[in-house]
């Protein structure tokens, strides 16, 4: 710790010559005013507060240095005449804990001058510092008990040059220092650290030097180094990868601790070669590595203490985050609802998407079976989370498997892509369309209670229960249950459709608790004026063992009311549309989506007991005549279905 006590201190600029200028007149100049009022890189209201000591010349010309300050036009010409040496000397009171920045502007005239300046107590003491500048010895200092060490090597100054040279100093009596040399427009130098001197003799040179903005200020002692500016900026989203980032302070600083600063993405991972280092203007550190980033978020840690400014103090943490975002967003779901639509009614597509800056929107385009050109395009956009688009099917479209063959989707940085897709939809004539394989319901009695059976004979199916009235009856609710052996099969999901002029309804499915191989669902709507033509329950099953007959789901269709029935009036169905069917047309032996000549061979290899018809092929298919029976019958009608002929 200093002592609170004022020193005064003295600053000599000194220049020996055997040399008088010609045609300038020795004088003695001196202009009142104190060096440690003026400010770096501002203009002082009297450019020369300095007292002139001895018989020298001391010479006032207008050559301003080009470093500023802006407005002072006036700098000082020292020269040496044969009495005396040539001295520019100013006292100044400073507190013993003070920094202190010594600045000046030099330009050596002709190469042969040693300029010094010299920063001390004089109060009898000796300690301080001594600095000499000429072009064959560089920059030198007097250090410890008077060693003279070069700072920066002669191959840094050139005659004819200007020269900015600071010192910063903490106190004079103990202590290190560091000082800086600048050339116009040219590299600045910052030293290590300097001893300060117990010894200032007096060098001896010849030459002459011009001085300018000399100036002698304090600086604050608790000063730390901040960042003026940061690349890329804090939360910035960038569309291409950097290769480096940098943080600028806002005064010079040193290396002092670069192991610590490290780049890391969102997992705390870093990538390879990570090094930092300090750019040429002592101000900026370059954080480099090898590699590229890859999209997501970034953080730059700077760590306490990894520079320190030219008084000593060292910078607090420096952490920031960018974000690097390069591609387009990626699906990761695409759903379909409902999976089967009567032409005229809509389908609704949402895609879930995922990108490190956010999904902006897109689009899908539909494609028609067998068809190699887009039927349509639906804009995607974000809600709650997901895109999502509805399609009204048009009503002269052609019934079978559809599908959303693309999807484009673009992201808040226009980043875009498109993605081949084949999530694929039924489209009936209406809900008992005859072009879609029907099971016909049994009812049971005079009970309205229709049951069936679906076969699993692959490890996952979907199906689809479709519900019909009679013409002008309307559907309010619908209750049903799904049984099978709960560990030969498991129900993934169940959806529902409603079909009508207010199609929307509610539907629930859950599992009996008390027997686990039950699936009990549910639907319709609450308002009983209100009612709906029909349903379309979706069922998605897992077979688990496929090895016995139990990989059967029974179905049961148990409660069905009707619009405005007050007192409970069952649901009148149509028992030859009420049906569970598949995702098959009607003929398609071969499931390849058309029928063709070659499924009414097939089906009637299978008549005739030449062949068995492939898995997962379900009989149903080619039972056209809807009699549980497969014979030449349904084979001649599959023959007509591919020629398009009427059926017998």
């Amino acid at each position: 710790m200093y002592k609170k006590l004022i020193y005064p201190l003295v600053l000599l600029l000194v220049l020996f010559s055997a040399t008088v200028v010609q045609g300038q007149t020795p004088e003695e100049l001196i202009i009142d005013g104190g060096f440690e009022a003026g400010i770096v890189e501002e203009a002082p209201p009297n450019p020369w507060a300095v007292e002139v000591t001895d018989t020298n010349t001391v010479t006032i010309v207008g050559s301003q240095s080009p470093f500023g300050p802006s407005g002072h036009q006036q700098s000082a010409q020292i020269v040496k005449n044969v009495a005396g040496d040539a001295i520019l000397k100013q006292l100044v009171s400073f507190d013993g804990s003070d920094y202190l920045l010594m600045s000046c502007d030099i330009m050596l005239v002709t190469g042969a001058e040693t300029f010094s300046i010299r920063l001390g107590d004089i109060l009898g003491e000796t300690n301080g510092i001594s600095l000499t500048l000429s072009t064959t010895g560089g920059l030198k200092a007097l250090e410890g008990i008077g060693t003279e060490r070069v700072i920066f090597a002669a191959s840094n100054v050139t005659a004819g040059k200007w020269y900015r040279l600071q010192a910063i100093i903490p106190g004079i009596s103990v202590g290190t220092y560091r000082v800086t040399l600048e050339e116009y427009e040219g590299a600045r130098l910052v030293s290590d650290s300097i001893n300060v001197t117990t010894a200032i003799p007096s060098p001896g040179s010849t030459g002459s030097a011009t001085v300018d903005n000399v100036s002698l200020v304090t600086l604050d002692p608790t000063k730390v180094p901040v960042i003026e500016s940061k690349t890329p900026v804090s939360d910035a989203v960038l569309t291409a990868a950097p290769t480096s980032v940098t943080v600028t302070f806002d005064e010079d600083v040193v290396a002092k601790a670069l192991e610590g600063i490290t780049i890391m993405d969102a997992g705390g991972n870093s990538p390879s070669g990570v090094t930092a280092g300090l750019e040429a203007d002592n101000k900026t550190v370059k954080i480099t590595w090898t590699g590229g980033l890859t999209d997501g978020i970034y953080t730059v840690i700077i760590p306490q203490g990894a520079f320190e400014n030219l008084v000593g103090n060292g910078n607090a943490q420096i952490v920031w985050s960018f974000t690097v975002d390069t591609t387009a967003p990626t699906i990761t779901s695409v759903t379909i609802e409902p999976q089967v639509v009567v032409r005229g009614k809509n389908i609704t597509i949402k895609v879930a998407a995922q990108d490190a800056t956010g999904v902006s929107g897109g689009s899908a385009a539909i494609f028609a079976p067998g068809g190699e050109i887009a039927t349509a395009t639906v804009a995607l956009t974000l809600t709650e989370g997901l895109l999502s688009g509805v399609w009204i099917v048009p009503g002269d479209s052609g019934a079978g498997t559809w599908k959303v063959g693309s999807i484009t989707l673009t992201d808040t940085l226009e980043n875009s892509n498109v993605y081949t897709r084949n999530d694929t939809f039924e489209v009936v004539e209406s809900a008992s369309s005859a072009i879609i394989a029907q099971r016909v319901p049994v009812k049971e009695g005079d009970a309205e209670v229709y049951s069936d059976k679906i076969s699993l004979v692959s490890e996952t199916k979907t199906f689809h229960i479709i519900v019909d009235g009679v013409a002008g009856d309307k559907l309010n609710t619908i209750g049903g249950k799904l049984i099978f052996d709960s560990t030969k099969i498991r129900i993934d999901a169940m959806t529902s459709g409603f079909e009508g002029t207010v199609h929307e309804g509610t539907f629930f499915y859950n599992v009996d608790e008390k027997n686990p191989g039950t699936v009990i669902f549910g639907g319709g709507r609450t308002e009983k004026t209100d009612g709906i033509t029909g349903a379309i329950i979706t069922v998605t099953a897992t077979a688990l063992d496929t090895s016995s007959d139990s990989s059967n789901i029974g179905l049961e269709i148990t409660q069905a009311i009707a619009a405005g029935a007050e007192d409970g009036i069952p649901f009148i169905f149509d028992t030859v549309k009420g049906a569970v069917i598949e995702n098959y047309l009607l003929g398609d032996a071969d499931h390849n989506g058309v029928v063709r000549p070659s499924d009414a061979v097939e089906t009637l290899r299978f008549a005739l007991g030449i062949s068995v018809l492939g898995d997962p092929f379900d009989p149903v298919v080619a039972d056209v005549d809807n009699n549980f029976q497969i014979t030449t019958s349904d084979a001649m009608n599959v023959l007509r279905m591919s020629l398009g002929l009427e059926l017998n």
